[in-house]
C-alpha cells in the first residue's frame, strides 16, 4: 500500500475534528473532514474495511 500519514483526532461526541499542521506546529480545526476521520476510525477498529479517504495531508518534502 502506497499513501501518506496524516495525526488527526475526534471527540467522542464527534463534535471536533481536527490535524496536526507540522509548519504551524499546532493542531488545526478540521471539521470538513469529520467523516473521513469517523471513517479511519472504523478501519483502524476493523470495523470497516480499507478505503480511499480524503484528509488534509502536507505535500512530500523533498529528499536530503
Amino acid at each position: 500500500r502506497v499513501g501518506h500519514l496524516a495525526l488527526a483526532y475526534q471527540t467522542l461526541d464527534k463534535g471536533e475534528t481536527g490535524y496536526w499542521d507540522k509548519q504551524k506546529h499546532a493542531w488545526q480545526p478540521a471539521n470538513d473532514y469529520r467523516d473521513a476521520v469517523t471513517k479511519a476510525i472504523a478501519v483502524a477498529n476493523k470495523q470497516a474495511p480499507p478505503d480511499l479517504m480524503e484528509v488534509p495531508v502536507e505535500a512530500p518534502e523533498a529528499g536530503k
